[in-house]
Parts: structure tokens; C-alpha cells; sequence
């Protein structure tokens, strides 16, 4: 299919509309859209709005590369890779894969995994459940990993999705407090201290429509997931007695074009309000699991 044709259907990858979750307005979501800085104290717990130009999300790379280490064949190791690069056609394929007739897809949800040292995580399709007031739902019946070798998402069964992800858990460490000190990760378990992510996922709905939108004249080909770190801020919670900054694993989005998605469409210059995302990074997604409130 010819490029510009191709370019012209990219708006019903996601589709706008009611999609179903998307808890900032707007206008609330972009107004801090130049800065990384999350201060402690405003409740911003489960979710961040956060907007990243080139030099921050550099920035939040780096804390994820200094932060994260990982355990293999008795070592510990920096991560070869923290960018999935996804290409629009693949995206594309796999959601037609899985919407139905009045249930297309509305959200993804990336579930933490690693291969080696590799970060691989298993990606999962939403829709907007009628019954639930719209709130989002899996799909139940399929799940991808990207194929570096084909570019293709590649379904992977429950039981592999259950091996990357004990992989992640058990084998993980992170310099919470930025000292240095390497600790295993937290486990979703009651009664104890705050889990680690393990996870997250974004409606389409607002602001990674509007990424879209905002750069579909530069010819997008694919979608970068980065991971990233910032730190978190737990605070006035019951579960811990004072205020604490930890860092957490987190997942920017972004476009990129060229063959292998190698051109990141990022810059740092100031953009104009109706483009507030041209060439931008977004963390816009939900953690999971959430933090108890």
C-alpha cells in the first residue's frame, strides 16, 4: 500500500472518540507539558501526565539505565535494551486481530517481562466495557511480544507471558533512593510495602491521539516504547510514615519513521498550543499495580 494512503488511515489506529478512561482534561494534562519535574505531596500517584521533549526524555532514560540493573547467569547486568520499536503496520495487524463489531480497541496495556537481559513485555489490547460505565477491559483471548528479527507482533501464549513476567520479578533490581543500593523488587503483596510496577497501560483516548494527530505530516512508521524512570512520591500514605521518593519503572511512547523506526521524531523545541505534541515523548499511562490511596 502506497505510504500516503497509508498515512491517511493512521487516525483509526486510534481511534478518537469516548475511549472511555482518560481522567485529565486536555488543557490540565498539557499545562506542565515542559517540564519532568513531579513534586511530592500532589496525590499524582497511579497515573503521571507527563510530556517529554528530546533532552528530558533523555533524562528519563538515563535514570532508567542508572536505576535498573538485572540478574543473569549469576550476574548483574545493565539491560541491552529498553526501546521497543513497533511498526504502525504491525500495531495495526494485531488490533484487527482482536476488535470486534461495536468493540474496537481503546487502550493497551504492556505487562512488564524480560528475556536474559533484555526488557520484553508482553502487550495486551482494551476496550471499553458498557457494563462498567466504559472503563476499560483486556481482551482476553490474545497477547503480543514484538519479533525483533520479523517486526511482526508475534501472539504468545498465558503460560510465556507468566515465564517473562517471574523473570522480571525475580530477576530486576533498582536503586530506589539513588544511592547506589541495589534492591530486589517489591511484589504485589497485602499488608505490605507499595508494590513495584509491574506494568501499565493507557486509554487512545486525549493525549496519544493528539501524538498522532501532531505528527502525522513528519510520516510516522513506528511506535517507540521506552522504558524510564522518574521518581515517585509516596506520600500521606498509611503504609509508609513519611514522605518517600522512590524511582519506578515507567514507559514513555513515541513515533519514530524510517525503516527500522531509527529516526526518533523528537526535538526540543517550543511548540505552538494547537501542536503541543509534535515531536514529543508521552507518559501517560496508569501503573499497575495501582498504588494503594
Amino acid at each position: 500500500m502506497p505510504k500516503t494512503l497509508y498515512l491517511v488511515a493512521l487516525p483509526l489506529l486510534f481511534s478518537c472518540g469516548d475511549g472511555g478512561d482518560a481522567p485529565l482534561g486536555i488543557a490540565a494534562s498539557l499545562k506542565s507539558a515542559n517540564s519532568v519535574v513531579l513534586p511530592c505531596g500532589d496525590g499524582r500517584l497511579g497515573d503521571l501526565k507527563q510530556v517529554y521533549s528530546a533532552s528530558t526524555y533523555l533524562v528519563a532514560q538515563n535514570n532508567f539505565r542508572n536505576r535498573f540493573r538485572v540478574k543473569h547467569n549469576g550476574d548483574t547486568l545493565s539491560f541491552d535494551n529498553i526501546d521497543l520499536r513497533i511498526p504502525l503496520s504491525a500495531l495495526k495487524a494485531a488490533e484487527d486481530s482482536v476488535a470486534k463489531p461495536g468493540k474496537p480497541v481503546r487502550g493497551i496495556y504492556v505487562s512488564y517481562g524480560v528475556s536474559g537481559t533484555v526488557f520484553k513485555p508482553v502487550i495486551e489490547f482494551m476496550y471499553a466495557d458498557s457494563t462498567l460505565r466504559g472503563d476499560l477491559r483486556r481482551f482476553k483471548k490474545r497477547r503480543y511480544a514484538l519479533n525483533t528479527t520479523t517486526g511482526k507482533l508475534d501472539t504468545v501464549s498465558v503460560a510465556q507471558q507468566e515465564v517473562l513476567q517471574r523473570n522480571y520479578l525475580d530477576s530486576v533490581l533498582v536503586d530506589r533512593l539513588g544511592d547506589g543500593v541495589f534492591t530486589p523488587l517489591r511484589p504485589d503483596v497485602a499488608g505490605q510495602p507499595e508494590p513495584d510496577a509491574q506494568g501499565l497501560w493507557m486509554p487512545y483516548a486525549d493525549r496519544l491521539n493528539m501524538l498522532f494527530r501532531d505528527n502525522l505530516h513528519l510520516e510516522p512508521t513506528h511506535l517507540v516504547i521506552s522504558c524510564i524512570s522518574e521518581q515517585f512520591c509516596h506520600g500521606n500514605m498509611l503504609a509508609l510514615p513519611a514522605t518517600v521518593e522512590e524511582y519506578q519503572h515507567l514507559l514513555s511512547f513515541h513515533l519514530a519513521n524510517g525503516k527500522n523506526g531509527d529516526t526518533d521524531l523528537l526535538n526540543t523545541r517550543t511548540n505552538p498550543a494547537d501542536s503541543a505534541l509534535q515531536q514529543r515523548a508521552l507518559d501517560v499511562g496508569h501503573v499497575y499495580p495501582p498504588y494503594r490511596r
